[in-house]
């Protein structure tokens, strides 16, 4: 566990990196955002590099697995899948939006400035992708969702899943972000091409509505 010091420094490098961006922040912005000696700040980090990389990798983390403990659950019954999809992705775009500025920090800035730090999200990004296989799988097995590639639909999904909070919500494309309509929304608009036909139909029979597959998700 890491200690109160090193937390505290990690707060105020998030603030520092927030409102600086990575190039132009500095140790010694973040020394003096923490209130801590710089020999103190060496203990714990090597460099400014060293403590994005570790805001960076926590938070990647945290957003993988929430979104696994919220969506995966053992004996699921298939008509709570979606459902599940759905507190999932709420939770993700959730997080997405309480780190909305490191976030855009390290797809604006950080990218180029240190090509390595691409490893922290390339690892995020297969173990997402796998996780969303694995639902995928889970669901064609309960008979919720049609034969399927499961990996190149999971990749596929996880695209559309990044690109809406990265636009419209990090993006600022829209002031106030209600991440529940647009979880519904974005499970809504994929399930109409993965859920099993037969499955479909007795969801609507069941909601006595002959309106659009996955509408009102």
């Amino acid at each position: 566990m890491k200690s109160e010091t090193s937390s505290k420094i990690l707060s105020a490098a998030k603030k520092v990196f927030s409102e600086k961006g990575f190039k132009k922040a500095t140790v010694q912005d973040i020394i003096n955002e923490a209130d801590v000696a710089r020999a103190t700040f060496y203990k714990y980090f090597l460099s400014k590099r060293h403590v994005f990389s570790e805001l960076m990798s926590s938070f990647l983390r945290n957003l993988y697995e929430s979104t696994r403990n919220t969506v995966v659950a053992e004996n699921l019954d298939p008509d709570l899948l979606t459902g599940k999809i759905h507190e999932g992705l709420a939770m993700f775009y959730r997080l997405f939006l309480e780190n909305k500025d490191l976030v855009l920090v390290y797809f604006q800035e950080a990218f180029s400035a240190d090509p390595s730090l691409y490893a922290l999200w390339d690892d995020f990004d297969r173990k997402m992708s796998n996780l969303i296989a694995g639902i995928l799988d889970s669901g064609i097995k309960m008979g919720v969702f049609r034969p399927m590639d499961t990996d190149l639909i999971a990749k596929a999904m996880l695209m559309l899943f990044f690109q809406v909070p990265y636009r419209v919500a990090l993006g600022g494309e829209r002031g106030v972000i209600d991440v529940e309509s647009m979880a519904r929304e974005v499970v809504s608009f994929v399930s109409t091409g993965i859920l099993d036909g037969d499955f479909a139909r007795t969801l609507a029979e069941k909601a006595g509505s002959s309106h659009t597959i996955g509408e009102g998700w």
